[in-house]
């Protein structure tokens, strides 16, 4: 450690002499801000030698020289938007008339299947009675209401048409009759039920009562925008306690009992560039490569995904967490022309014996195999790294240990990882902002409504980046609002 001490006591003199100060520019701070840290390669501990077992499946102190794939990849919009276009332009890319026309058209359909079942069942005076097919005009009416409930808060649905006039919201009222929108709630339709095909049924799909707009969506998603550099892999979930067939309960979400997304994010922005669902055990993250089918679940959800989004072979570096991240996948990204950073799991298997060795709080050390990098580095607690990126270097930090009045210094795929790994966490937080998902029976329907959000939040994000005079998140989505509500009613929001 006495060479890091003489690293920081070089970096950090005080000469006490105004002369020697050669000044700097206002972009050298950015840069600084911008760019890593200042690093040093990690120092070996006293005794800290090879293993047999270590070296004998590849794991080694000695640093292996490797060629970084250079990145090829073509970010940013792929499709033309002036930077002064409307919200609806750029919710537009994701959801066009075409689709509110396919839901017009189920809806319609359902409506006249739950009749025919019904039949003279029905009471007089049912709101089913007043019913009349709609169009797409009118789903965009309804639609737009739908985003005002994110922006408007009320303790029920019924309660936007009050009359109260200390709480009313009058826009509802004079867009659609309140029975008239929970009509268009209740019969609202993706799919036909009758060309569905029966549970036990080799090509039977637990999601097909919205797999049109999943594949309309989740293709747009795909194409419409190519990431930067840095993307990140992580789940989410869609908040549903009642019963349904492939319900996850991940302790550590927030929402802790719902349906389990799998989803691919750019790090920066939280811009969601791919999605899948699990739908249970007979799900198949990953089709037509069976030959990978023994390596694990999470290898298979990273793999299909990646492939989906077209992103592999291009020199994409990858951030995820310690449920996908192992020794295996990274060493087949790697053949792959794409890197991956991630935190592991200690028990992995292939995991260098070395790092068992109990470490003061403060100390490092790594081992290497080909391009493979695994650091491990105490802090609070023991942190374990995975690399395909880094080399064996500790960066200095811009904060400062209040103890001891040192700067902090961690390993700089740490440093790395923060900055990058929270792409799907930051995507989550702005659909949560304004979110139109709201309580109801039928599972599919919370799923539709989270999906809608998803594709407002990436035209949002879309927005942010291309438009010359960014709106807020809120603005944007009241603009969105008014644009499906139709012009005579927008000026009275």
């Amino acid at each position: 450690m006495a060479d890091d001490q003489e690293f920081l006591n070089e970096y950090f003199r005080d000469s006490g002499s105004e002369a020697d100060f050669d000044g700097f520019e206002a972009g050298d701070i950015v840069e600084l801000e911008e760019n890593d840290y200042p690093t040093f390669e990690i120092v070996d501990l006293d005794n800290d030698d090879d293993i047999a077992r270590d070296l004998a499946t590849g794991w080694t102190r000695h640093r292996i020289e490797d060629l970084i794939p250079p990145f090829t990849g073509d970010s940013g919009l792929k499709v033309n938007i002036a930077n002064d276009a409307l919200p609806l332009e750029y919710f537009q890319l994701f959801k066009n008339d075409d689709v509110f026309a396919n839901i017009a058209v189920e809806t319609n359909r359902y409506f006249e299947q739950c009749r025919a079942y019904r039949g003279i069942n029905l009471k007089p005076f049912a709101r089913m009675n007043l019913w009349c097919d709609t169009s797409v005009s009118e789903l965009k009416q309804f639609f737009g209401l739908t985003i005002l409930t994110g922006l408007i808060e009320r303790s029920s649905l019924y309660d936007y048409w009050t009359t109260d006039h200390l709480t009313q919201t009058p826009v509802f009222g004079k867009t659609m009759p309140r029975d008239r929108f929970f009509n268009l709630l209740s019969f609202i339709h993706l799919s036909n039920n009758e060309t569905a095909l029966p549970r036990g049924d080799e090509a039977y799909d637990p999601v097909y009562k919205v797999r049109p707009i999943y594949d309309v969506l989740s293709q747009k998603f795909r194409t419409v925008y190519i990431p930067e550099e840095n993307i990140s892999i992580d789940e989410g979930m869609v908040t549903w306690k009642g019963r349904l067939s492939f319900r996850q309960y991940l302790p550590n979400k927030p929402d802790k009992f719902g349906m389990k997304l799998y989803i691919l994010c750019e790090s920066t922005s939280g811009y969601m560039c791919d999605l899948d669902i699990y739908t249970g055990k007979d799900y198949d993250p990953n089709p037509d490569r069976e030959e990978e089918s023994c390596l694990g679940h999470s290898f298979n959800v990273m793999m299909g995904l990646l492939r989906g989004a077209d992103l592999l072979n291009k020199g994409y570096t990858l951030f995820t967490n310690n449920y996908y991240c192992k020794s295996t996948l990274f060493d087949t990204l790697r053949a792959e022309d794409t890197l991956a950073v991630g935190t592991v799991r200690k028990n992995r298997k292939e995991m260098p014996v070395a790092l068992t060795r109990k470490l003061k709080k403060g100390q490092e050390m790594c081992r290497m195999r080909g391009s493979l990098l695994t650091v491990k580095w105490t802090d609070k607690r023991d942190v374990y790294m995975l690399s395909t990126k880094h080399e064996p270097t500790m960066s200095l930090t811009n904060k400062v240990d209040r103890t001891m009045g040192e700067p902090i210094v961690k390993p700089t795929v740490i440093i790395d990882y923060n900055r990058n790994m929270g792409g799907v966490d930051l995507a989550d937080q702005l659909g949560k902002y304004y979110t139109i998902t709201r309580r109801t029976l039928k599972w599919w329907l919370k799923l539709f409504f989270h999906m809608m959000n998803l594709a407002i939040t990436n035209a949002y994000i879309l927005h942010k980046k291309n438009s010359r005079a960014p709106l807020s998140h809120y603005k944007f989505r009241r603009e969105l609002a008014a644009a499906h509500i139709k012009s005579h009613v927008s000026r009275n929001l």
